[in-house]
């Protein structure tokens, strides 16, 4: 069961969480940002975000090259400075995960 209680809250944290992992693969680690975050209060405004924040993903994984997918993705999680690393082709699951999420959401809608 989801901790945001109510289904615009569920989904308002799944478009919190795509922009966070978007801007730390294009290079920005966001800090500060409330993973509870109410960006849309309704589902209209929130189809609106989603499908710009879906648009972004796609731009971002066709620009992709061999050598950026090979590379690593440093980043900083939201809550402190702490360095972490993966390897972005190996972990290619949180860019499909996004896409996943974008599907149900286009569903339950």
């Amino acid at each position: 069961m989801s901790s945001f209680r109510l289904l615009l809250g569920t989904l308002n944290h799944l478009l919190v969480t795509d922009r966070i992992w978007t801007s730390r693969l294009e290079g920005i680690s966001p800090r500060g940002t409330k993973l509870d975050e109410v960006l849309q209060k309704n589902f209209d405004g929130l189809a609106i975000a989603r499908s710009g924040q879906d648009q972004r993903i796609v731009d971002f994984v066709f620009g992709l090259s061999e050598d950026r997918l090979a590379g690593p993705l440093d980043y900083a999680t939201v809550f402190a400075p702490t360095p972490c690393y993966l390897m972005l082709e190996t972990n290619f699951v949180l860019l499909t995960n996004c896409a996943t999420e974008s599907a149900y959401f286009q569903y339950v809608k």
